[in-house]
């Protein structure tokens, strides 16, 4: 089996305090189960990443209940995996509510009540807010399925 540890490529993503880092392998392939579980810096790894989960508990208690269960978690990265997997230039291919809740109900996650009242919740606390003002789209859709979402800043 190939190890993919040799000369990672880094991707960084700042999200609220948290401060996750996405390691590639060099051909920029996921890493396999394996490699993940017999690297020797695993344990220390999931040790700081529980330390930062704790002090973001501490710091803002509403912040870390977005991934106080494991359901919870699952629809939070749902939703980034949403964001960050969007194309710029069609607003229909990111995060929207609808988008949001078809993959939370197509992989067994959630109901979509669930889905729907996790994603007011972040809208209401500004997790996540509107990427474009609260005008009706040219393609027709008034309501609020296809409007983007984005994850929000501290300038939010």
């Amino acid at each position: 089996m190939r190890r993919l540890w040799t000369r990672p490529a880094k991707a960084e993503i700042v999200i609220g305090i948290f401060h996750l880092q996405i390691w590639l392998g060099s051909a920029g392939m996921a890493l396999v189960s394996e490699d993940i579980a017999s690297h020797p810096a695993l344990r220390r790894h999931v040790q700081a990443q529980s330390r930062t989960l704790l002090q973001t508990y501490e710091a803002n208690p509403r912040l870390a209940s977005v991934f106080a269960t494991q359901q919870r978690w699952l629809m939070a990265h749902i939703g980034l995996g949403l964001y960050f997997n969007r194309e710029p230039d069609d607003h229909r291919k990111g995060l929207t509510s609808a988008r949001f809740m078809d993959d939370i109900c197509r992989h067994s996650v959630a109901s979509r009540n669930t889905a729907d009242a996790f994603l007011k919740e972040m809208l209401h606390y500004g997790f996540i807010v509107s990427a474009v003002p609260a005008a009706p789209f040219a393609d027709g859709c008034k309501g609020r399925c296809s409007r983007p979402l984005r994850a929000s800043t501290y300038d939010d």
